[in-house]
């Protein structure tokens, strides 16, 4: 399972994974991973990127169905029917090295390891004509009650899903410390000052796709606090 790193005091790292042995082979199958990504090129990239239960996979699909009309026009990209989209869990068995646009489904939460603060995103961004990010919030309450009903729903299977359940219950923990969740986005928002972004917007996935473009990303912060606060943003695209 991917991991969250970078954290002190709510990093999720199983004990198998500190033992030396295990530690040295996933860094060596991290570094060929990586290696083979920097081969994979596109030439429009649209990233949208959340926690876990933001509701990621909805909105994509309501993209690819061109049901966000009024947000895709201050997004210079046509079609987006016609992108690949992907889960970023899925790029080891993409073998293609290049695809012309894709929308990559990005939970940055589970995605998150000790070797990099987001896997695969460096090489893709570097690989990519265009890129354009679009970070998915919520009211942190919803998030957890979200979670809760997964919670809820795994509990019914048998037989049990106990590393899922496991993960839930950590995802729920910093969904319930909604400092804990904002320094996440705060990390997620700081990454992408070293790079060459097209677009980056922030939507509330809570209040019917709101939406809000920034100024720096201190003010991306400021936006993020006031939504998972539970606060209304200004401006609106559905």
């Amino acid at each position: 399972m991917p991991l969250i790193a970078g954290q002190t005091d709510f990093q999720i790292v199983p004990s198998f994974y500190k033992k030396p042995l295990i530690n040295l082979l996933m860094r060596v199958f991290f570094i060929n991973f990586c290696y083979r990504i920097k081969m994979f090129r596109t030439n429009q990239l649209i990233i949208i990127g959340g926690p876990s239960a933001v509701g990621k996979s909805t909105f994509i699909n309501r993209m690819k169905k061109e049901k966000l009309s009024p947000l895709l026009n201050h997004i210079p990209v046509s079609k987006p029917k016609d992108f690949l989209s992907l889960d970023a869990v899925d790029l080891a068995g993409i073998h293609k090295s290049f695809i012309d646009r894709l929308i990559l489904h990005y939970d940055f939460i589970y995605q998150s390891s000790p070797q990099e603060r987001f896997p695969y995103l460096s090489n893709l961004i570097k690989n990519s004509n265009s890129t354009h990010i679009i970070t998915l919030c919520a009211e942190s309450a919803l998030l957890s009650n979200r979670i809760s009903a997964r919670l809820e729903r795994i509990s019914n299977i048998y037989p049990p899903r106990i590393k899922r359940n496991e993960y839930l219950h950590k995802i729920k923990k910093i969904y319930d410390n909604q400092k804990k969740l904002l320094e996440l986005f705060k990390r997620w928002a700081e990454y992408f000052e070293e790079y060459e972004i097209a677009s980056h917007i922030i939507i509330d996935s809570s209040r019917n796709y709101c939406s809000t473009w920034f100024r720096d990303t201190n003010e991306a912060i400021h936006i993020l606090a006031d939504i998972l606060a539970g606060q209304k943003l200004t401006k609106r695209c559905n």
